[in-house]
């Protein structure tokens, strides 16, 4: 199938959009339960729950930043930093929350691209430090695996990943490529050589590819719903969150179903009010709710309650 790729300049275009005007398979339970102010915050692009506190989240810049990770409260308000020891910030996309073997680990994908132009793109797997009350860490952040890898059909930008949490396989899923792509990556593979993401499908209810030609007409919601800026795996890995600029498809998996046929059923879309550029997100303790937020701060703190 063919794909288009849109050049970068087309980012600027997404400030102020929202989710007015949902249909109604879309809701729009939401609300604004804080507000990231912090100027070392500016480029929030991923965040994941602190699995020792609840109402405390991670979170981190994209884009050629100081290698740092984040400890906000569920006002926005920042609580602590470190820097990843050994880790650049070449451009950090997303961040994922998962265990192994009973240990709390976030996970960091080097996978920003604007141009298509790294060979290669990174998972960093680094050791989650408890926090207190006070969101407030002691341990200093240390990255204790690194997943170097290409994608099966050349460089793209991909600034969501998720984790199955049985942390046996990544989902990465690609941004400027129309329609997007889901890459499936086996992380059980522990040889230090580089790895490769096959492509696993295109998700379902997103929107379809439009004609080359159609170029000069495309209005801009529809790059603002193909742009896949964030996504989030539940904790019991029976929904996925791929985010967009403009909403939140909400994909659900049978018991035992491969995330392949879960991704070929139409999501359910989710409004989240007026954020001007979001690409951040990820389920609260117990997957009842799903965090929202993005760049240029001052930015909200979005809560989106999932119905049961």
């Amino acid at each position: 199938m063919r794909h288009v790729r849109v050049l970068l300049f087309a980012s600027v275009l997404f400030v102020g959009f929202s989710c007015d005007g949902l249909t109604e398979r879309e809701s729009c339970s939401y609300r604004q339960i804080g507000t990231v102010r912090q100027s070392c915050l500016h480029e929030l692009s991923g965040i994941a729950p602190v699995n020792s506190a609840r109402k405390f989240f991670w979170a981190l810049n994209d884009d050629d930043n100081p290698n740092s990770l984040f400890v906000i409260d569920s006002t926005g308000k920042r609580c602590d930093r470190d820097s990843v020891t050994g880790v650049p910030d070449r451009d950090w996309e997303d961040l994922a929350a998962v265990r192994i073997n009973d240990t709390p680990y976030l996970v960091i994908s080097e996978t920003g691209d604007n141009f298509a132009c790294h060979k290669n793109s990174f998972l960093y797997f680094v050791t989650e430090s408890p926090c207190d009350s006070n969101g407030r860490f002691d341990a200093h952040l240390k990255c204790t695996r690194k997943i170097t890898f290409r994608y099966e059909d050349g460089p793209h930008d991909v600034e969501a990943l998720a984790i199955v949490p049985s942390a046996d396989t990544a989902l990465l899923f690609s941004k400027r490529l129309f329609p997007p792509v889901a890459y499936e990556m086996d992380l059980r593979n522990t040889d230090t050589s580089v790895q490769i993401a096959h492509r696993l499908c295109i998700p379902a209810g997103i929107h379809p590819e439009l004609p080359l030609d159609s170029w000069g007409y495309w209005p801009l919601q529809i790059l603002a719903d193909n742009w896949i800026t964030g996504a989030a795996m539940s904790s019991d890995g029976t929904m996925l969150a791929l985010l967009t600029y403009r909403r939140i498809y909400l994909y659900k998996r049978e018991s035992g179903e491969p995330w392949r046929d879960a991704l070929q059923r139409n999501p359910q879309r989710l409004g989240f009010g007026k954020l001007s550029q979001a690409e951040a997100i990820c389920f609260t303790k117990g997957n009842s709710s799903l965090i929202v937020s993005g760049e240029n701060t001052p930015t909200p703190l979005m809560e989106i309650s999932l119905a049961k």
